[in-house]
């Protein structure tokens, strides 16, 4: 039984939505989503490992939370509306810290910091509404070198000896490379408990838990 049947169903659906097959049921994809719980345990490990509990941390724990939270959505359901926020989520965990620093630079208060956040969230959820899967995952991209850009820029040759973030990345781009066995169908069996995508939420947890742990420890 689908109780989803009566949304809008994502537009890659029948058979373009990543290998796993996506049943009929409550919850369409198992794989995909019991592993998004890794993006919830990310989240509960940085903030509880992390001795300063500050505005950042606490707004970073939240983000990694959402994700969690969409991405379980978005595998249960296979709905347009939950797909829609599952990359917005994505592209809020990549720009977060630009734009947390633009508003930390115009000295805004946390009640608006907040607000600012979540509208900008709000917005990017309309924007991936009506974007095909293809252009969402570009955009993705287009936010992620725009990021790792400025991460660059802002440590010069610091980062070479940035070890926790040097990791977090190659975790990131080997979760990448996992993503795209996936969605190309190289290594596909769809009624498998193993999937690749969601060893991509798996690695892509393990890069967003150990950049919180370089962004707030410094190590």
């Amino acid at each position: 039984m689908n109780p989803w049947r009566g949304f809008e169903e994502a537009s890659c659906l029948p058979d373009n939505c990543g290998c796993e097959l996506a049943r009929e049921a409550l919850i369409r994809q198992p794989s995909a989503f019991w592993s998004s719980f890794a993006y919830i345990v990310a989240a509960w490990a940085i903030y509880r490992e992390v001795t300063n509990k500050s505005l950042e941390l606490k707004l970073w724990a939240g983000v990694c939370f959402t994700m969690g939270i969409s991405s379980l959505f978005g595998h249960a359901s296979f709905i347009n509306l939950a797909l829609a926020m599952d990359f917005a989520s994505i592209i809020l965990v990549l720009s977060f810290f630009a734009i947390l620093n633009l508003l930390l630079l115009l000295k805004q208060s946390p009640q608006k910091i907040l607000f600012f956040l979540s509208l900008y969230y709000v917005t990017l959820f309309g924007a991936m509404y009506f974007m095909g899967k293809w252009a969402k995952i570009s955009f993705c991209l287009l936010i992620f070198f725009f990021s790792v850009g400025d991460i660059i820029r802002e440590l010069g040759w610091r980062f070479l000896k940035a070890r926790t973030l040097q990791l977090s990345l190659f975790a990131l781009a080997l979760s990448f490379g996992m993503f795209l066995v996936d969605e190309l169908h190289l290594d596909c069996v769809p009624e498998s408990s193993f999937q690749w995508h969601s060893m991509w939420h798996i690695g892509t947890a393990l890069s967003m838990y150990y950049y919180g742990k370089w962004r707030f420890s410094a190590v």
